[in-house]
Parts: C-alpha cells; sequence; structure tokens
C-alpha cells in the first residue's frame, strides 16, 4: 500500500514523500524535520501560493508604473503616442492617458499627436 507523508523542514520549507508499495519499515526524515498532518501540509501550500500571487502582482504594479512613466516622458518630449507606447512596451489597447492605440482623433486623453493642427 502506497504511503505519503508531509513534513516541515528544519528550514520551513514544506515537503511531501510517497513511498510506492507496501512500506515495511519506517523511512526516516532528512534532518531537523517534522512530520505534519496533510490537512497543515495543504494549508501551508495555501498560503505560499498567496505570498506568491501577491508578490507577482506587486511586481506587476512596478512593472506597470515603470512603462506609463516611460510613456508620459516619450510624450512630453515630443514622440508619437503610438510610438511612445511601443517605446514603454505598453499593450496597443492600453491608454494611459493619451489617444487611443487606433489613433483615432477625439478619444482619449487629449495629447496632440502629428497632425493634430498643433503648431507653434
Amino acid at each position: 500500500m502506497d504511503a505519503t507523508m508531509y513534513y516541515r523542514n528544519a528550514d520551513g520549507s514544506l515537503s511531501e514523500r510517497t513511498m510506492l508499495g507496501d512500506v515495511d519499515r519506517e523511512v526516516p526524515l532528512p534532518a531537523g524535520a517534522t512530520l505534519i498532518s496533510e490537512a497543515e501540509f495543504a494549508s501551508g501550500v495555501t498560503a505560499w501560493q498567496h505570498d506568491v500571487d501577491g508578490h507577482r502582482a506587486e511586481l506587476t504594479a512596478a512593472e506597470q508604473a515603470v512603462m506609463l512613466a516611460d510613456f508620459t516622458a516619450l510624450t512630453a518630449a515630443g514622440i508619437p503616442a503610438a510610438t511612445a507606447r511601443r517605446l514603454a512596451g505598453l499593450p496597443s489597447d492600453t491608454d494611459p492617458g493619451g489617444p487611443p492605440a487606433s489613433g483615432a482623433q477625439g478619444q482619449g486623453g487629449g495629447l496632440p499627436t502629428a497632425g493634430s493642427g498643433v503648431r507653434g
């Protein structure tokens, strides 16, 4: 009969080990590890996944903030919005306050575009 052990390692990480077939002897744990229940293991994995998802969201938000700052600086320097969007790494369907990616006039955030009639 197969058997699965769940344990917490000395460093706090979680592990599971499945032994296949008939296990007629006690399988030693790694040094410093302690046995935990399947429920404790599942709870720990869920908490870890929650932490990973939160960290991923933080990284994504920081990356998007950098892209928006790059877009803003590029358009302030006179780069057309569509080009600035590409250079900043923004998806073409993103509207960071400038004209729509399709280049349609009269929509979006009102940044002047080439040919919009703005002259100095």
